[in-house]
């Protein structure tokens, strides 16, 4: 098997959703957009069978990986696949997020698969998680002497099947305080494979999907020095 970019047909999948998992071609970008460092903690929210957790072990073995999931089903084969396919453990997490990200160390990479309707509030609640109180510049107070500002760290990653979850993530990241600490890009990708009919060949579409990457404004995380 390849390092990563792992076949769809190396994982194991839902009985009743065989489809449903998140496509190499698919994968690689997300992994190319998370940007992972060796040592880091990521988060996989809404997992699903496990493919971008047990990817991120490959690319980066020395990550400290969770996987959230809320189903029972997706768990089990969140394990069975880690056991066959993973390069270091894979830390899984049955639950509904955000209650079930609480008590887990803050992250330095977050992806996004599934959000089962919470999306504002899981987005929320990583804004906070990811945010750092630090001391202001004292030459550059703020008139109520306010002695920390709320700094974001990191990056998140959502990939989006839907208008409805573009329009919510598009809607949030306008807001002033997440448009000061977040900045947000959008990828449209379209993918289509290549399908013997008969003699012929023809094009098979994959479902389009919207890659939304959230990074922390480095004129935030790296003030410039007092000159």
């Amino acid at each position: 098997l390849p390092l990563i970019g792992l076949p769809d047909a190396a994982f194991i999948g839902f009985r009743d959703r065989p489809a449903l998992i998140t496509k190499r071609e698919i994968r690689l970008l997300i992994l190319g957009e998370l940007a992972p460092l060796p040592g880091q903690t990521i988060w996989d929210i809404g997992a699903g069978t496990g493919s971008i957790s047990i990817e991120l072990t490959r690319l980066c073995p020395t990550a400290q990986l969770y996987a959230i999931e809320k189903t029972a089903i997706g768990t089990a084969l969140i394990h069975q696949n880690a056991q066959r396919l993973a390069h270091s453990p894979v830390q899984v997490i049955q639950g509904q997020a955000p209650a079930a990200l609480m008590d887990l160390p803050k992250p330095d990479r977050v992806f996004i698969g599934g959000s089962s309707g919470q999306l504002v509030a899981i987005l929320d609640f990583l804004h906070t998680k990811m945010s750092l109180a630090k001391p202001l510049d004292p030459l550059n107070q703020q008139i109520n002497d306010c002695p920390t500002q709320q700094l974001a760290s990191g990056r998140i990653v959502l990939a989006l099947a839907t208008l409805e979850h573009l329009s919510q993530i598009t809607a949030w990241a306008r807001r002033s305080t997440i448009a000061a600490s977040w900045q947000t890009h959008f990828t449209q990708v379209n993918i289509s494979r290549s399908l013997p009919v008969g003699p012929l060949t023809r094009f098979l579409p994959l479902t389009p999907i919207t890659l939304v990457i959230l990074s922390a404004r480095s004129a935030f995380s790296d003030p410039k020095p007092i000159t």
